[in-house]
């Protein structure tokens, strides 16, 4: 390849060859300059139609692209396809399956994630941590442990509260479905009450709910006796139904 020299000279340059199709440089090929206000210098342009390639035809090699003047790995593609980010991947919606595009990993709303299969919602995590689950088969979640002892899954309902005060409540099992008007009502609740969180001596019971003709009441509760003497149901309780 022949280069402009200064003045009238010409070069020869023996890193830089053409073979009337191919462009090759031996050493480093430097692209330099500042950005314009139409972002059309500094760039390394493909104007192709189908796929444009750029090769690292080693089979242990990888490629690597670096920013900055500390050469600060950014990505680097190995000789087995895996991409290796050198910080976050950010991304403005979705990572998508391929072969199988309506299975995905989105974040289209701000502080939130989801995950979809079939190009459907499965499974949300809202700004402030709720959780919500979607199914469409009555068998809506399965927890499953190989722990190899004598124990099977444990769910935990935990109220962190740094004031804990009588009457707060624990934890819910609420179960909520629709009404003949489309409405979304709750029908029955289980949940754990606290009578006495004083240290040394916490008491609490199970406050067992059900919805009858739109009226909303307590119809069981349960609680450990504190006492030997005949159990009361507002005093005391009972080990048992009352």
């Amino acid at each position: 390849v022949i280069t402009g020299g200064s003045g009238t000279n010409l070069n020869g340059e023996a890193n830089l060859t053409f073979n009337g199709s191919t462009l090759t440089a031996t050493g480093g090929f430097y692209v330099n300059g500042t950005q314009n206000a139409l972002l059309n210098s500094n760039q390394l342009i493909f104007d192709r139609p189908g796929y444009s390639y750029v090769d690292n035809v080693s089979d242990s090699g990888s490629l690597v692209f670096r920013v900055t003047s500390s050469y600060t790995q950014a990505l680097r593609l190995d000789s087995s396809g895996q991409a290796h980010f050198g910080g976050s991947l950010i991304i403005p919606d979705a990572i998508q399956h391929t072969g199988d595009l309506d299975t995905k990993i989105r974040f289209d709303t701000t502080n939130q994630i989801s995950f979809e299969t079939g190009g459907a919602e499965r499974f949300r995590i809202d700004n402030i941590g709720h959780v919500t689950v979607n199914s469409t088969s009555y068998q809506a979640l399965t927890i499953t442990t190989n722990e190899n002892g004598t124990n099977g899954p444990e769910i935990q309902l935990m109220h962190n509260t740094a004031s804990p005060a009588a009457n707060d409540v624990v934890g819910q099992l609420r179960y909520s479905g629709k009404d003949s008007a489309g409405d979304t009502t709750l029908y029955s609740k289980i949940e754990t009450k606290v009578d006495d969180p004083t240290n040394g001596q916490e008491t609490s019971h199970i406050d067992f709910s059900t919805r009858g003709y739109s009226a909303y009441n307590t119809m069981l509760r349960l609680k450990r006796r504190g006492t030997a003497s005949a159990p009361s149901y507002t005093a005391d309780d009972a080990d048992g139904i009352i």
